[in-house]
C-alpha cells in the first residue's frame, strides 16, 4: 500500500505499514506521522508519574511538540535572519521561547 504525507509518496515495509494503519485507525483515516521519536515522549510521560499511557495520548502530545518545535524555530530563524546569520544560535533560540 502506497501512503502519501506532504505530496510525496512513501514506499513503506511491512512493519511501517502496520504501524502506519495502526495510527490511520486511531486519527480516523488522517495520516499522521511523527517526526520525534514516539518512545522516549512516552518514557518521560511514565516518569512523570503516568502509570499506564495510550497511543494516541503519546501521539497527540508528540503532535503538540511537533508544533511547538516548529513555532519556536520559525521565530529564531527570524530573528537569525534579522541579524545577518544563516546559523541558528542559542540566543535566537532563548529570544524566540520568550
Amino acid at each position: 500500500m502506497l501512503y502519501k504525507r506532504f505530496g510525496h509518496n512513501l514506499n513503506l515495509g511491512s512493519v511501517q505499514r502496520n504501524v502506519m494503519n495502526t495510527y490511520i485507525q486511531i486519527f480516523g483515516g488522517n495520516i499522521i506521522m511523527a517526526r520525534l521519536a514516539i518512545a522516549p515522549v512516552r518514557d518521560l510521560m511514565k516518569e512523570t508519574g503516568a502509570k499506564l499511557v495510550a497511543k494516541d495520548a503519546v501521539m497527540k502530545l508528540v503532535e503538540y511538540l511537533e508544533g511547538q518545535i516548529e513555532a519556536i524555530t520559525s521565530k529564531a530563524v527570524g530573528l537569525a535572519k534579522h541579524a545577518g546569520r544563516k546559523k541558528v544560535m542559542m540566543s535566537d533560540i532563548n529570544l524566540a521561547i520568550k
